[in-house]
């Protein structure tokens, strides 16, 4: 096989027959991940842990699908908060927004939802992305009643309880589209989004580390003047993010952005047209500071992923090899978290809308493993669907209608 080609590992597991859509995982372990769903014919919230073989990387449900949300749950973003524990945002009841946190049990995977969610936002909260600043603390960008963009820091305390802190920021007044966020550091993220005639923008955001209040860096990037939806990002380095997105026609494209020391974004190099029909629904993981994989919708909305280069001088982005197409039928809705140094686990919404979780293979050149160089350890290197970042998990929210 020629370097960074991708296989798909055993048979998909059809975790759930009836409904999956609006999936949203992290990793656990290196071989467990989570996976918070849009389930049953009543679109109700499901969460469970998934377990991939060490041998033959076949991935099984562990225990049994908890109902954390009996009405409706959709635009689900989650990270991991600790070993245990992993904070969810979603639109549950009348498309309001909630929070709450869920305990992993280590012995059986089963999880359990601590205390009560707290619903943040009484009118509307759609498109969520959230990133954990540190083991308390969260972020978490979202589209209001309102239509326009608004994010805002969440602690929780000893008992596992969500509060929001200071006000919610409303850093884009037009719009609030597909956001995908990542953590630089523990005062700052990066978010990008769909704004106004849902062209793409991006801009850094500042976490006061007394107060929690956030606000806006500079002025925000409009790296798509034509459409920028359907975003992916994570952070490279300390100082450059990758996102994908739906850009001219829907089609799939991918650049580097570096953040300088005033937190201004600027694009570096140009774009690259990965999908010249379609790429809807990215999922993008980190897996070097040189590489990322993608997982996307493309023609007839089938699935696809690919891995890309990043030049470590110019920060020009490649695609390697050919794109494997995992789901001749569907593929949307995909979430996706490395698990350990050559394999990711990705969720998708295929054949009947039905749920599907597999894991894929990435061939690592012999000479090339960047991540041992550094001294990284990839069992303790978190990472979730579309956000990698070397101190905790984030997440990676794709969300879509």
């Amino acid at each position: 096989m020629a370097d960074y080609d991708i296989t798909a590992k055993g048979t998909a597991l059809e975790f759930d027959t009836d409904h999956a859509t609006f999936n949203a995982s992290c990793k656990i372990d290196a071989t467990h991940a989570i996976n918070f769903w849009n389930g049953s014919s009543g679109y109700d919230g499901y969460v469970q842990v998934f377990e991939m073989d060490g041998s033959t990387f076949a991935v099984t449900a562990k225990g049994t699908a908890l109902e954390f949300d009996t009405d409706v749950a959709s635009y689900i973003s989650c990270g991991l908060l600790d070993s245990t524990h992993v904070i969810a945002f979603w639109a549950g009841t009348g498309s309001d927004g909630y929070v709450q946190v869920f305990e992993i049990n280590l012995t059986t995977y089963a999880v359990t939802a601590k205390g009560s969610p707290l619903e943040f936002d009484t009118g509307s909260a759609t498109y969520n992305s959230c990133a954990v600043l540190d083991s308390t603390h969260a972020i978490n960008f979202w589209r209001s009643s309102d239509y326009t963009g608004y994010c805002q820091v969440f602690e929780v305390d000893g008992s596992y309880n969500v509060t929001a802190k200071s006000t919610a920021l409303n850093f884009d007044a037009a719009s609030g589209l597909y956001m995908s966020c990542a953590k630089i550091d523990s005062t700052h993220a990066i978010a990008f989004w769909g704004g106004s005639g849902s062209d793409g923008y991006t801009q850094v955001f500042t976490i006061n580390d007394s107060t929690y209040a956030v606000t806006a860096e500079g002025s925000a990037l409009e790296f798509d003047t034509t459409n920028g939806t359907h975003n992916s990002c994570a952070m490279l380095d300390s100082t450059h993010a990758i996102n994908f997105w739906a850009g001219t026609d829907y089609d799939g494209y991918v650049q580097v952005f570096e953040i300088d020391g005033s937190y201004n974004v600027t694009a570096k190099s140009s774009a690259l047209e990965f999908d010249t029909t379609n790429g809807a629904y990215n999922a993008c993981a980190k897996i070097d500071s040189t590489h990322t994989i993608n997982f996307w919708a493309g023609a007839d909305n089938d699935g696809y992923t690919q891995v890309f280069t990043i030049d470590s001088s110019t920060y020009a982005v490649t695609a390697e090899g050919s794109a494997l197409e995992f789901d001749t039928t569907n593929g949307t809705y995909n979430a996706c978290a490395m698990l350990d140094s050559n394999h990711a686990i990705n969720f998708w919404s295929g054949t009947d809308s039905d749920g599907y979780a597999q894991a894929f293979e990435i061939e690592i050149p012999a000479s090339g493993d960047v991540d041992q160089v550094a001294g990284v350890s990839w069992d303790n290197v978190d990472q979730i669907a579309g956000i990698a970042d070397s101190n905790i998990s984030e997440l990676a929210g794709v969300t879509a209608t």
